[in-house]
């Protein structure tokens, strides 16, 4: 038997299997996983989010990576998380002892740490501490200290 457009019947079912075998293996649409619409947890403070109250430095074993300004300085001595009889001169000898480059070494526009010699941030091991640009997968990951599942 023949269909009207000269077709025999059983390219057809062989075509429309193909299709199906398709679709089954992957040649569909994909759909994208939702992304949270909830911000990451705020472990480690920085520049882009602001400084959390009593965070010690980063330096110090803590979990702020704030740009270590003089300012900076002043207010961790206020806050009582750094050594009272440390000087600012001091604190920076430490990032440069480590080879540490901060906000203070490069315009962190112009950089960022998993493109530099000095990446990956210092939260994930690295010897760089420029502060992370907001709405980027690194942004997420320094402030909340996990990193993004690799594809």
């Amino acid at each position: 038997m023949r269909l009207s457009l000269g077709f025999d019947r059983w390219l057809v079912v062989v075509l429309a299997l193909v299709l199906a075998g398709m679709l089954v293996a992957g040649c569909g649409v994909k759909v994208k996983p939702k992304r949270s619409l909830t911000a990451p947890p705020i472990v480690y403070c920085h520049d882009a989010i602001g400084h959390v109250k009593g965070n010690i430095p980063w330096i110090l074993g803590g979990k702020c990576c704030c740009t270590p300004t003089e300012e900076r300085f002043a207010r961790y001595k206020q806050e009582g998380t750094v050594p009272d009889t440390m000087t600012y001169d001091e604190f920076l000898r430490l990032f440069k002892d480590k080879g540490i480059i901060t906000d203070l070494d490069v315009d962190h526009r112009a950089s960022n740490c998993a493109e530099s010699d000095y990446g990956p941030h210092v939260v994930f091991g690295g010897r760089c501490m420029v502060t992370p640009t907001p709405g980027t997968r690194t942004f997420e990951e320094v402030t909340s200290g996990q990193r993004a599942a690799q594809k």
